[in-house]
């Protein structure tokens, strides 16, 4: 095998290939565990998506993924097949569009949450502290407290007059 050479002379090597058979239809290591794939979009996205691929992996990912030359023994079978994958691919491209989108407004959502959730939090804890105050201060009229009661509402039925509800 081939010393790899540079990333930028791998690039230019890879791009060549492919100018080279403007009317391939299939690709080789276009993805990993996958020998060759059906081109479903033009091969300058497959390499502008490899530009952002980790910089030690970058030339090695531009050595293999070339065209394929070779006529592939192609049938019925894999002709049905194949456009089966391109037609599933784009449902799959528009769905993960979707799905990006979607994610993006729940990260947004979340952010707010999160910040909706620590204003109740400090609410929260003002509300009991202003609670255990009032009842602190409650405890102290108690007593005087039912005696106005009982005199502004004598046929009370609440439980504190000594019924129920």
């Amino acid at each position: 095998m081939t010393k790899l050479k540079s990333i930028s002379e791998e690039r230019a090597n890879c791009i060549a290939a492919f100018l080279r058979e403007p009317d391939a239809t299939a690709a080789w290591c276009c993805h990993h565990l996958r020998l060759v794939e059906p081109l479903t979009e033009p091969f300058m996205n497959r390499i502008k998506h490899l530009n952002g691929k980790p910089e030690h992996e970058q030339a090695a990912r531009f050595r293999n993924f070339r065209p394929v030359r070779a006529k592939l023994l192609i049938n019925a079978e894999l002709i049905k097949a194949n456009a089966k994958w391109i037609k599933a691919n784009a449902k799959w491209i528009k769905a993960n569009a979707e799905l990006v989108k979607a994610n993006a407004e729940l990260v947004k959502a979340n952010a707010e949450w999160v910040k909706a959730d620590a204003e109740w939090d400090k609410a929260d804890a003002e509300w009991v502290k202003a609670r255990k105050e009032w009842d602190k201060v409650l405890e102290t009229l108690t007593d005087e407290l039912k005696a106005i009661h009982d005199q502004d509402w004598p046929d009370n039925t609440w439980c504190c007059g000594g019924g129920t509800i």
